[in-house]
């Protein structure tokens, strides 16, 4: 993975996602946690394994691209709903390493 690509798109979570977007829980059960990510007419959904046993994903375009690179790295959504839950900010380890 690239490392300048992993930045960007660390700071695109940061400075876009976490700041200007609604980020709340929609789904919760055994398995897995469903975020809705909105801003206006955006909306996304991310879905965090609870067990870790899978990446998160997301219901927006970059995501479907990202996932099928060799990148395997997770959309700016995925990642600003990484970061901001305490539960789940670990699973970002898959990312960086």
């Amino acid at each position: 993975m690239n490392a300048v690509w992993l930045e960007n798109r660390m700071r695109s979570a940061v400075r876009q996602v976490l700041k200007t977007y609604a980020i709340g829980e929609i789904d919760d059960d055994d398995d897995t946690l469903t975020f809705g990510v909105a801003k206006g007419k955006r909306k996304y959904q991310v879905t965090v394994d609870r067990g870790w046993r899978r990446p998160p994903t997301c219901t927006c375009p970059d995501m479907t691209r990202v996932g099928n690179s060799q990148r395997q790295g997770y959309c700016k959504h995925a990642i600003a709903v990484l970061l901001g839950s305490d539960d789940h900010r670990h699973q970002l380890l898959d990312l960086l390493l």
